[in-house]
This record gives structure tokens, C-alpha cells and sequence, in this order.
């Protein structure tokens, strides 16, 4: 099982079924379809492998067909090991919202229009006084990672899932398992698919800003 082992070359594969015949050899990939980089990684092995999952699901995958080759969606994982925060659990947290974003200058397709993160969290607390958002690396916050991301995770209610698209169906960063799996209330814009798996008293789905 490959998962983005792009050490790897398809060669060294290639030379490992002809050694073990019978062997299965599976990759799977949890990155956006729409980097040509990360569709040039998965091309690159679907010759010497069996099976390709892919974090996302339609139209997108019918590229990676190939005979004797299976192509499936596999959804970002939850590991109740790590992902311990039961937030759900929880009377009172600290923070209405939690949002973090590394690069919130880069433009993301959001509710049909483009926006940088910060200016986004600018129109949304303009439309929600009292907000109570933690948002690393928005608007100068430092980032958090690790133990301490993990941690403002445990004092959030709401974890915002705001992808740089939404139009690739069943698509998200692993963001979304994250704040799932800690208990946080998961709130994304509708049509990115989300919507057929989960009703809106399971995730909180919006088509505007207002709305949001």
C-alpha cells in the first residue's frame, strides 16, 4: 500500500511483481485533482499498480481508467487515536469558530467568487459582531501545528471546511476529518457533494456569506 510514496519510482515496482507475480500493490492519494503535479504522481504508477484511491469521487477519476485497474474514492481518514477532541461533548468552548489557513493571501474559490482568507474573515465578522473565531494565520494570527493545533481544536464549536475549491465532488482537505473527528460541528458550502452523504442536522451547509 502506496500511500504518496513519490520516492518510489514505477520502476522499481515494475521490478518488484516481476520478482513476486502474484503480489497487489495499491496507492492511494488524498491531494487536489485540480494540481497537475499531484495527477502527474498518480499517472506515473497506474501502469505497475492495481488498484488508485482518491479523495475525490465523478467525473475527475475517469481519467486514471485503465484496463485491469481499479479506480475508487477512498474519503480522508479519522483516527479516533489522534483525533481525540470530543468537542461534541463539551458545555463551553472558547471559540465560536476555528478556521486555519497557511497561506490566506492565495485566492480561494468560496460561495462563487474569489477571495484571500483574510478578506473573507473581514466580511464575515462584519456580518457577526461578537464573533468569537480562532482563525491561525489569518489577518497576522500566528500559525499553530501539532499538539498546539490539536489543542485549539478541543476549544472550538464550529470548524469551517473552506478547500481552495469546492466544484471537485467529494473533495476536501483532510481538514475536514480533523474537525469531524474531534467533534467540532463541520460547516462547508453546499455542491461540492457533501450534501448526498450528510444531512443538514449532521453539517451545517451554506450558499452565501449571509447565509454562513
Amino acid at each position: 500500500v502506496l500511500g504518496h510514496a513519490d520516492v518510489i519510482v514505477p520502476e522499481t515496482l515494475a521490478e518488484i511483481r516481476r520478482a513476486q507475480p502474484d503480489i497487489r500493490i495499491v496507492q492511494w492519494n488524498v491531494d487536489a485533482l485540480f494540481s497537475p503535479d499531484n495527477i502527474r504522481r498518480i499517472e506515473s504508477k497506474l501502469d505497475v499498480v492495481d488498484v488508485t484511491l482518491i479523495s475525490t469521487a465523478g467525473e475527475a477519476l475517469k481519467r486514471f481508467v485503465r484496463p485491469n485497474h481499479v479506480v475508487g474514492y477512498i474519503p480522508n481518514p479519522v483516527d479516533l487515536s489522534i483525533e481525540t477532541g470530543a468537542v461534541h461533548e463539551q458545555d463551553d468552548v472558547a471559540f465560536d469558530l476555528f478556521y486555519a489557513c497557511g497561506n490566506p493571501r492565495d485566492t480561494r474559490r468560496v460561495f462563487g467568487r474569489d477571495w484571500n482568507m483574510n478578506d473573507f474573515f473581514s466580511a464575515l465578522r462584519d456580518l457577526c459582531p461578537g464573533l468569537r473565531a480562532c482563525l491561525p494565520g489569518i489577518e497576522g494570527a500566528p500559525r499553530v501545528v501539532a499538539a498546539a493545533y490539536q489543542a485549539v481544536l478541543k476549544q472550538s464549536a464550529i470548524g469551517l471546511n473552506i478547500s481552495r475549491r469546492p466544484d471537485y465532488h467529494l473533495y476536501s482537505s483532510d481538514r475536514m476529518a480533523q474537525l469531524a473527528g474531534n467533534g467540532l460541528a463541520v460547516c462547508m458550502e453546499r455542491g461540492s457533494g457533501f450534501e448526498t452523504l450528510f444531512s443538514e442536522r449532521e453539517m451545517l451547509f451554506s450558499s452565501t456569506l449571509q447565509e454562513l
